[in-house]
């Protein structure tokens, strides 16, 4: 868990809206992938603007951050409980009403709802079958 928090720690302050306005870095982009690889995030276009931006303007120091970064969040991330605090973190950093930098990530309401209705079709539509092949 302390680690979990210096992570936090070293990403906010880097990464803070109030000491540069929104600037994404790579630590950024890592947080991003990572929530997008592990908590059903979806990135915007926003972050592709961001992301393509920064990594032409400073591409070494970019993916150097990004690669620190990413290795930090795997091994911090072991465990469900560990997982759950980071894409909790990640979606409040990025997500609609975003603390670091908003609407950079989504997490799609209507792709669950979909999937539900496409399991519901599906069971139901089996059982007709089988009642109108007795």
């Amino acid at each position: 868990m302390r680690i979990v928090s210096k992570i936090v720690l070293c990403a906010s302050v880097a990464a803070s809206p109030a000491l540069g306005g929104e600037s994404f870095t790579g630590r950024d982009a890592a947080y991003i992938d990572w929530g997008v690889k592990n908590c059903g995030g979806v990135s915007t276009d926003k972050e592709h603007a961001m992301a393509e931006k920064a990594n032409t303007k400073n591409g070494a120091v970019f993916i150097e951050q990004y690669q620190d970064e990413s290795n930090k969040l795997t091994a911090a991330s072991s465990g469900p409980r560990n997982q759950e605090n980071i894409c909790a973190d990640i979606k409040e950093w990025y997500g609609s009403f975003g603390s670091r930098i908003a609407d950079l990530l989504r997490w799609s309401q209507e792709k669950t709802d979909a999937t539900k209705k496409e399991s519901s079709k599906d069971s139901n539509s089996s059982g007709r079958k089988r009642r109108s092949a007795n």
